[in-house]
């Protein structure tokens, strides 16, 4: 060491990334004992390196996640249309059980599954409540497709009788939401940070009169749902440390989720509004991963 003289030394620890963090504090103090205190002074954390390598994908990798989302958003979309949904028949873990069916066809697993109709029920999973005219549905879902995991999010409304389009003020949640979405994935670039993101999609929202969020706007998708990279968050430190500082690299992949929750009296409650995409950041900006969600899916009753 003292040959090489190097500048810095980057152990495996770290306050806020699991992944770059496993050095026991015994060893520390025997690598301390060992180098010295002149040495062991040039100690800094190799989360930096961990983050990077970890977080970034090859070409290879992107084109898996890539088929991965494509899919998960086709059969999501199947299970929010009249094919899988007959309004006061079919049930939340209906749902869940058409979308276990087709990942499995497709060769893939399921990673974690939400179906929640209604409100106050935030991210749950999937229960016997029956679907009706008038409900929101939403869907959060992911699968892992040989060794990769996508989260995607989508969200219907059941036509009620006599209606053609969802309540004026169902409309204007979900295009507030898209809104917040499009501005955090056109915010997407290398170098800025996952705090950056986030400020920008919760700024889309708060101006329109909604709460913010209470998690953040994303995170990193990979091998794990949630897996290493910045967070898309807000300067929360005892939730989220340091992670929201983090600056975006290129060929890093994140799902990106500004969810609005408001308060809506017809429905009892708070109801929340979930558009979940998944993107590739590129040397310019990113690429998106599977479809957009262009409007409000509608569901409507059998005649």
């Amino acid at each position: 060491m003292a040959a090489l003289n190097p500048r810095r030394i980057g152990i495996d620890f770290s306050r806020d990334v699991p992944t770059a963090d496993g050095l026991t504090l015994g060893m520390r103090n025997y690598l301390e004992e060992t180098l010295g205190a002149e040495m062991a002074g040039r100690f800094v954390s190799a989360q930096p390196v961990v983050v990077s390598f970890r977080g970034r994908r090859l070409p290879e990798e992107v084109a898996l996640l890539r088929e991965a989302a494509g899919y998960t958003d086709k059969i999501m979309r199947e299970a929010l249309s009249e094919k899988v949904i007959t309004p006061g028949k079919t049930t939340e873990k209906d749902v869940a059980d058409y979308l276990q069916r087709r990942t499995e066809e497709f060769g893939a697993r399921v990673a974690f599954a939400s179906v929640v109709v209604g409100p106050t029920r935030g991210h749950a999973g999937p229960s016997e409540r029956v679907i009706q005219p008038g409900d929101l549905v939403r869907i959060d879902f992911g699968i892992t497709h040989r060794g990769y995991s996508t989260d995607v999010q989508r969200t219907a409304y059941v036509l009620g009788p006599g209606e053609t389009a969802p309540p004026a003020e169902i409309q204007k949640m979900w295009d507030t939401c898209r809104q917040a979405t499009d501005a955090a994935i056109a915010a997407m670039k290398p170098g800025v940070t996952g705090n950056d993101v986030d400020t920008v999609a919760r700024k889309v929202l708060t101006d329109a009169g909604y709460a913010g969020y209470p998690h953040a706007a994303g995170h990193p998708i990979g091998f794990d749902v949630h897996d290493v990279g910045p967070l898309l968050g807000p300067d929360w430190k005892e939730r989220y440390g340091s992670t929201v500082w983090l600056k975006l690299e290129k060929d890093q992949t994140f799902a990106v989720e500004p969810i609005l929750y408001a308060e809506y009296a017809p429905m009892g409650g708070e109801i929340n509004i979930g558009i979940e995409e998944d993107v590739v950041v590129t040397a310019a900006g990113v690429e998106r991963l599977h479809p957009r969600q262009d409007a409000l899916l509608l569901i409507r009753a059998a005649k």
